[in-house]
């Protein structure tokens, strides 16, 4: 319920009619009391209590990616599997309302965006060429990046390609990351056919100086397990110090989690590390895993695996994955920039059908963490106190029932964080999509609400 703007929707001003007329004002008052001081004491906040506002916004299926413009009210990337992806523009910083700000088709399932200075979006897609090719005359999958707005969204088709890949849409995926007017792209693709039938993916990071986007400078590019099509979010991409690159790939067959980071911004020097090896799993272990990963695609249609990377103040990057076998939100701390190695830090209880937990940098340059805690299902943003989240404070933000859905996070220039996700709440008939905007830094009244230690 959002108080404020109800509120601001009664009446007020005007003489009525003595008699019944009164009777009912009388009435009508005398129930609006409850929400008005309850409004009133929120808006005040004189106990310095949480106070978030929540909204449903529309959503079609997959994994969506919550984003805040430099300037301009947030908007949404909406995958729709098959048939493109929306970009939903909201109407206000709440996103009480939004609309629909453009339709791009023909991409396939793993997009991703960032925001650029001025209120434009840098959005990166898989489209399949016009062109068959080769002996086996299929058609390649070619990158392309382009700049939205709220206004909409350039044809796609019409942008030049960045890079050519094999034909197999499901290994292909993509991350992005913005410094200025410079975008940075990460994909990890078999660029071959012969490598798409059993071989390695490429994990290639590249820049672009504009978009659209044809010729990017190749900064990394390196051979990694070829991804399986089960997680909508096998590979992500942020920028530390001086815009120097930083990926996360997980390959969900093994369990591999492999960082690349770059010394500086041109990547002349980097350092891949896997920082969880390979592992054998059980027959019984993978049929574990696998009934998790079922149950989170049949609720939200996104496979609940994912990984996020972030780059505090100190420049040594941190990971956030959902553990293949027990599906709990975990955290990898780099002990260097280099990330050579890393302390790992459990940041919800287990759980196999919940979702990959979303990761941002709050204001003060800490960690902020929303996970899933099904021990009494719900929507928790985890408040680092110190950047390996070894102290931290927990905010409930949300209650769902059934199997949750993704999420995403992000924090804009007011340093208030929005936490994006998915579930079933009461009194609806099935998962939907819901915003919520905390009133605070660290979605926190001064302190914690919730604060657990390890």
């Amino acid at each position: 319920l959002d108080l404020e703007a109800a509120a601001g929707r009664l009446r007020t001003g005007g003489r009525g009619a003595a008699g019944p007329r009164r009777t009912a004002v009388l009435l009508a008052l005398v129930t609006a009391a409850p929400a008005l001081f309850h409004w009133a004491v929120l808006r005040a906040d004189p106990y310095d209590w949480v106070m978030v506002s929540d909204h449903v916004v529309e959503h079609a299926v997959g994994r969506d990616v919550l984003l805040l413009p430099g300037r301009g009210d947030p908007a949404v990337l909406v995958p729709r599997r098959g048939s493109g992806f929306d970009l939903r523009a909201c109407d206000d910083p709440a996103c009480r309302r939004s609309h629909l700000a453009g339709h791009v088709p023909y991409v396939e399932d793993r997009v991703d965006a960032a925001a650029l200075p001025g209120g434009s979006l840098a959005i990166a897609g898989w489209q399949y060429g016009d062109r068959r090719v080769g002996p086996s005359q299929e058609r390649p999958l070619l990158l392309r990046l382009i700049a939205c707005t709220a206004r909409g969204c350039p044809d796609m088709r019409a942008a030049p390609t960045a890079l050519r890949a094999s034909r197999h849409g499901l290994a292909a995926s993509v991350a992005v990351a913005a410094s200025g007017a410079r975008t940075v792209v990460a994909v990890a693709v078999p660029l071959t056919d012969e490598d798409a039938n059993g071989g390695p993916s490429t994990l290639r990071i590249m820049r672009c100086a504009h978009l659209p986007c044809g010729d990017p400078a190749v900064l990394v590019s390196i051979p990694v397990p070829q991804a399986t099509g089960v997680a909508d979010k096998p590979l992500a991409l942020a920028l530390g110090r001086s815009g120097r690159p930083v990926a996360a790939y997980e390959d969900l067959d093994t369990g591999q989690l492999i960082v690349v980071s770059c010394g500086e911004a041109s990547c002349r020097h980097y350092r891949a590390t896997p920082l969880i090896p390979r592992r054998h799993f059980t027959s019984e272990q993978k049929d574990y895993a696998h009934a998790g990963r079922e149950a989170g695609f049949w609720a939200g249609n996104a496979y609940p695996d994912g990984v996020e990377v972030a780059v505090p103040a100190d420049d040594r990057p941190v990971i956030a994955y959902r553990d293949i076998l027990t599906g709990a939100a975990t955290m990898l701390r780099c002990r260097t920039p280099d990330c050579a190695a890393a302390d790992t830090t459990v940041l919800s209880p287990p759980g196999r059908a919940q979702q990959a937990p979303a990761l941002a940098l709050g204001p003060d340059g800490l960690p902020l963490v929303a996970v899933h805690d099904l021990t009494d299902a719900s929507v928790v943003l985890v408040a680092c106190r110190d950047a390996g989240c070894i102290r931290r404070d927990r905010v409930r933000i949300g209650t769902y029932s059934d199997i949750p859905g993704p999420m995403d996070l992000a924090v804009g220039r007011d340093g208030r964080p929005r936490i994006l996700w998915v579930g079933r709440t009461a009194g609806r008939a099935g998962n939907e999509p819901h915003l919520t905007t905390c009133r605070r830094a660290r979605c926190a009244p001064g302190g914690a609400a919730f604060r657990t230690s390890r």
